[in-house]
């Protein structure tokens, strides 16, 4: 499966060759993507009901227009980076922030919960 992502490349993690080589062929990795595809295959099921539930805008090439409701993203106004890219800087900001003791699939999901708290604000 396949997301919309900016040709941004420089600003994302993997072009510093993180979590890449055979990260992603591991078997954690593998249950993750496996996961992520059914989860997606659910999603999308449940935007095609009668009674909707659809939280995500899934095919949306614009990272700031992914979620929707009343979000407020912390970004400031002279953010250089465009749409994808935004949220490849941030996974770069803050993965300098997680413990190189962690094995290398907690520091992914640790990166990602990181990235969604540092960038997303919900409204009360």
């Amino acid at each position: 499966m396949k997301f919309v992502f900016d040709k941004q490349y420089k600003h994302q993690p993997y072009a510093h060759k993180r979590f890449t080589d055979n990260f992603r062929k591991t078997d954690v990795m593998q249950k993750i993507e496996a996961l992520q595809g059914q989860y997606y295959k659910w999603l999308k099921e449940m935007e095609e009901q009668s009674h909707k539930f659809a939280p995500f805008n899934l095919k949306s090439s614009n990272a700031l227009e992914f979620v929707k409701g009343n979000i407020h993203y912390s970004i400031s106004k002279d953010f250089r980076y465009k749409n994808w890219a935004i949220v490849d800087n941030e996974l770069n900001r803050q993965i300098e922030k997680i413990g190189k003791s962690l094995e290398k699939e907690k520091m992914f999901v640790e990166l990602f919960f990181r990235m969604t708290e540092a960038l997303i604000k919900y409204k009360n």
